[in-house]
């Protein structure tokens, strides 16, 4: 016989598995689906790569003449622009390529924590980190592609174990440290004089910037036990209970000249 629709009992190890803590433990399925937080993470960057290739192509079609109009031109008013729209463009495949397995790889990680907050690290790096490449770019030099934003999710993903100090972060951030460690040195050091090494270390400082921004907010241990329903007041928890008199046996003060026998 089959018992239908019957359900665990209360406190048991199957109760367990399906409530805790007064929320319902996530299905196999739900855990794979395009709504869990990888599934939201990885179609994010799957659209952030179309969106790539596809400027790319248009652009190649143009003959990259984009590269010259909407890149990052050292000081340059004109193209003030280009801290928005350089990230977008790339000199050719092989560098969009060398760009997009480490941005997917890297904003998949970053994805995790929730894609408004990546959206906010990535709008920060773009602004933050574009600006100041405009800034300190040699004179005349013309610089696109997106390794500032792959530079930025690095600095933001190896700052922030030091900046939330939970485990799980730190213990990404020691990987991402020792897995990219000598491409975050070679890219942020003049090297090759084609590389743009200064948008590669604007863009990593400003993702250190963002793990900051976008930290935790710790509350306070006087904040938690104020939001506690059980929490006394604090003139309730100092004052102390007053017992009455009640034992007639206790010697009292006699008035002067009355008989005590």
């Amino acid at each position: 016989m089959r018992s239908v629709g019957s359900s665990p009992l209360p406190g048991s190890p199957a109760s367990e598995k399906v409530v805790r803590e007064g929320t319902q433990v996530p299905h196999d399925r739900d855990i794979g689906s395009l709504r869990s937080p990888l599934g939201k993470s990885a179609t994010t960057m799957l659209l952030v790569l179309v969106v790539l290739w596809a400027v790319d192509v248009a652009n190649a079609l143009g003959d990259r003449r984009w590269n010259f109009e909407f890149g990052i031109v050292g000081r340059d008013p004109e193209h003030l622009l280009g801290i928005v729209t350089a990230p977008l463009l790339h000199a050719n495949a092989e560098h969009l390529v060398a760009n997009g397995s480490a941005l997917f790889t890297l904003g998949l990680i970053a994805g995790l924590y929730g894609i408004w907050r990546f959206l906010g690290v990535v709008l920060v790096v773009v602004l933050l980190g574009g600006f100041v490449a405009w800034v300190f770019a040699p004179q005349g030099t013309v610089s696109v592609g997106a390794s500032g934003i792959v530079f930025g999710l690095l600095g933001y993903l190896v700052a922030r174990g030091l900046v939330e100090r939970r485990p799980v972060d730190i213990v990404i951030s020691l990987g991402v440290g020792v897995a990219f460690g000598y491409h975050i040195f070679s890219g942020v050091v003049p090297t090759e004089a084609r590389v743009a090494w200064w948008a590669h270390l604007t863009g990593f400082l400003a993702g250190i910037v963002a793990a900051w921004i976008f930290r935790r907010r710790r509350k306070t241990a006087a904040a938690d036990a104020a939001a506690s329903p059980d929490a006394e007041s604090p003139a309730a928890s100092s004052a102390l209970p007053v017992r009455p008199e009640t034992d007639t046996g206790s010697a009292e003060e006699s008035p002067p000249g009355a008989d005590t026998r």
